[in-house]
Parts: structure tokens; C-alpha cells; sequence
């Protein structure tokens, strides 16, 4: 009975912990942040999850699907949050449909750490994430094709190179290509080249923790 009763008291006072990945990336992204987050005392009483985007890797589109709005993703990651007030954590695109969350669902984003990232998509990363997704010549031939070329582009990026490989993989026909639908997803980031957020941003009252990239531009 007495270990009945702490689960429940657990479950009261339990606090949603909500973490949105960027441009490109999954919920795979977070691995190590959780793995180090369940054995930490500071994150006792809360409840983590990871979600993903709506087109990107582990939440894709039919490949006849061409245009993918922020609202979309918004609307699709509230299906992924447990219901009731969360705090959040948006790294780089991520903060944008957190910002347009707290717009649609006023009252449920309680809290809201911002990593490497801006309300406006700065013309430089708009520029290189345009030309990933464009100039990747997609399909490889086979997984070391992939390999040689991400790791010959940005060879002083191996972590960059890593990330970019594990959204290759094999097609139907047995070749290697992206694991999204490239060219929703680059209509999704014209959508945010052209619209900034700034508005939403002030919108927003809670609680603030912001987080620089020492070489970000942001």
C-alpha cells in the first residue's frame, strides 16, 4: 500500500519535459541527453519525451505529398504530448512549431529552453540547409557510396557527416536515398525563410532559459 501511495504522489506531481528535435534530425537525436537525464537528481519528478517531426525521419509523408506547413507540424506534434501543461526544449528548427504551439494551444507550454536558434532563420543556415537537401546526389549506389561522400564534404564535421548518414537508407529498389520527403521538407524551410516568428516569440511568457552555439551565427 505505502508503495502504491508514492506512485501516485509521483504521478501528481510529475512534470512534462517535452524535446523537439531541428531541421532533419529525429527523437534518435536525443539518446545520450536521456540516457543522462534518467540517472539525474535534478530530473527526478519528471517525465521526458522525445518526439518527432511530421516529415522528417520517423514521421514521414506519402512521397506524393509536396507541401508541409509549420501549422501541420504544429498540429501533428500535439498528438505526440501528453495532455496537460509540459515545459520543452526546441533546438534549432525545433523552437518554431513550439513557438506556433503556444499559439494554437495557449496555456500548455509552461516553460521553454531555446538552443541555438532564433525566431528568424538566419540567410546563412537557410543557405546551407538548402543545399544539403539539394545537392546530396541521392540515390547512393550502396551505404559506403553515402559514407564516402558525407565524410569527403564535411570532413572537418565528422558529427555533421554522422547526423547526415543516418538519414540515408535503402529504397525499394535497393538504393540509398534520403529518409524523408526531400521536397516537403524544403518547402517547409522556404516557409520559414519567408516568415519570421518574432511576433510569436513575444507572444510567449513563461520562463526562459537560452542556450548560444559559441560558433553560431544565431
Amino acid at each position: 500500500i505505502p508503495k502504491r501511495k508514492e506512485s501516485l504522489e509521483s504521478q501528481i506531481y510529475m512534470k512534462q519535459l517535452i524535446l523537439v528535435h531541428g531541421y532533419l534530425g529525429s527523437s534518435l537525436n536525443w539518446g545520450p541527453i536521456v540516457s543522462r537525464l534518467k540517472t539525474s537528481p535534478l530530473a527526478k519528478n519528471w517525465q521526458v519525451t522525445t518526439v518527432d517531426m511530421l516529415g522528417h525521419a520517423y514521421r514521414p509523408l506519402d512521397l506524393t505529398i509536396t507541401q508541409l506547413s509549420l501549422n501541420e507540424v504544429t498540429v501533428d506534434l500535439e498528438k505526440q504530448i501528453p495532455k496537460g501543461e509540459f515545459f520543452a526544449l526546441g533546438h534549432s528548427f525545433g523552437l518554431r512549431p513550439l513557438l506556433r504551439f503556444n499559439s494554437l494551444f495557449p496555456g500548455r507550454l509552461k516553460g521553454l529552453i531555446v538552443e541555438d536558434t532564433s525566431p528568424e532563420l538566419s540567410p546563412h543556415s537557410f543557405e546551407f540547409l538548402k543545399n544539403v537537401v539539394e545537392a546530396t546526389p541521392v540515390p547512393f549506389r550502396d551505404r559506403e557510396e553515402s559514407r564516402r561522400y558525407f565524410d569527403g564534404h564535411f570532413k572537418d564535421q565528422p558529427a555533421l557527416s554522422r547526423f547526415l548518414q543516418s538519414n540515408i537508407r535503402p529504397d525499394k529498389n535497393g538504393l540509398f536515398d534520403w529518409r524523408f520527403n526531400a521536397l516537403a521538407l524544403r518547402n517547409l524551410l522556404n516557409e520559414a525563410a519567408s516568415e519570421n516568428m518574432w511576433s510569436e516569440w513575444s507572444a510567449f511568457e513563461g520562463p526562459l532559459e537560452m542556450i548560444v552555439g559559441e560558433n553560431s551565427d544565431y
